[in-house]
């Protein structure tokens, strides 16, 4: 995609005349009826694009969507590095993709939803994001830095839970500290949002990383997700010395019956 300068950026003006035949699109609850009538709109201006789907939207509701609008064509379900390269090589070879896992498409009318791939075991393994594929200073100074996935509670108005398994997984410390030396080294970037639906789950490994910060001398800043019960004194302490300048907290509900409702069960005395 680098090569034949197939990245679509923000706010940017993309010709799908030239070349271009797959056009991918990551899915959210927020976003997902803007994408659905742009998907609509290009396969109007070409009918040849196959439109692939991703996220956690497209995921949860691949069956229905395929069924839903004809302008769809594929879904990829879970965690997209498992999916995308073999999908890719097959479509751009126009051989079958009905041995690949993790994907929702339509073969002679009928919705084929093939099994999920297992969840990637190491997250380590995952290769830095290559921001050299657009500018970076067209961004938010705060960059997005994956840190990890999953959540082991069950709220049951997330989709977390169902996306991941409820499967929480952390990258190692070191592998945190790397990108974000790469980050600060190649892009000059200091101020981090750490994107994990709960980064503080482990006090220890919190702790450790705080530490390692420190150690490392690395001057950043940043924000992260947290459950306010996982918090306390020595964790809040230790995170601002390590740069922390803001938690975001799903508190949902004040009233403890809800907390029970929707499975949330956060302790409201620590809200208050």
């Amino acid at each position: 995609m680098k090569k034949k300068q197939h990245i679509i950026t923000k706010n940017s003006t993309y010709n799908i005349n030239k070349n271009s035949r797959i056009i991918c699109f990551y899915t959210m609850c927020n976003s997902y009826h803007n994408i659905i009538l742009l998907a609509k709109y290009l396969k109007k201006k070409r009918e040849d694009l196959i439109i692939l789907l991703g996220g956690p939207q497209a995921s949860l509701t691949a069956k229905l969507t395929l069924e839903t609008f004809p302008w769809i064509d594929i879904i990829g379900i879970g965690e997209g590095e498992t999916i995308i390269e073999p999908l890719i090589k097959a479509l751009s070879k126009q051989s079958s993709i009905s041995h690949i896992q993790g994907i929702a498409y339509r073969e002679n009318g009928k919705v084929i939803c093939n099994p999920k791939p297992n969840l990637i075991k190491d997250l380590d393994e995952l290769p830095f994001i290559d921001y050299d594929l657009v500018n970076i200073e067209d961004y938010d100074e705060y960059v997005a830095l994956d840190v990890g996935r999953g959540c082991p509670y069950e709220c049951i108005y997330c989709s977390t839970k169902t996306f991941w398994n409820r499967r929480y997984r952390l990258k190692s410390i070191n592998r945190i500290i790397d990108e974000i030396k790469h980050l600060k080294n190649k892009y000059n970037r200091n101020k981090f949002n750490f994107v994990h639906d709960s980064f503080v789950s482990s006090k220890l490994k919190i702790l450790k990383f705080c530490e390692k910060i420190l150690d490392e001398g690395l001057m950043i800043k940043w924000t992260c997700s947290a459950r306010i019960d996982n918090l306390d004194e020595e964790v809040i302490i230790a995170m601002k010395k390590a740069g922390c300048t803001e938690i975001f907290l799903g508190i949902e509900t004040g009233s403890t019956k809800l907390q029970k409702d929707i499975k949330k069960n956060l302790k409201l005395s620590r809200v208050w």
